[in-house]
């Protein structure tokens, strides 16, 4: 089964923001609150430079 390139696109986003705000949180001692919105910042980046 191969995916398609929107889908490959959507799943390389949902897991850098997943694994940003994760890293934010736990690695940065950011907030709750402040994770998730820099994850939504960093997320877009990191998927233009894959």
């Amino acid at each position: 089964m191969s995916l398609s390139r929107p889908v490959k696109f959507l799943l390389l986003f949902l897991l850098a923001f997943v694994g940003g705000a994760l890293y934010l949180h736990f690695g940065k001692d950011q907030d709750w609150s402040d994770s998730p919105l820099l994850g939504l910042i960093t997320a877009p980046v990191v998927v233009a430079a894959w």
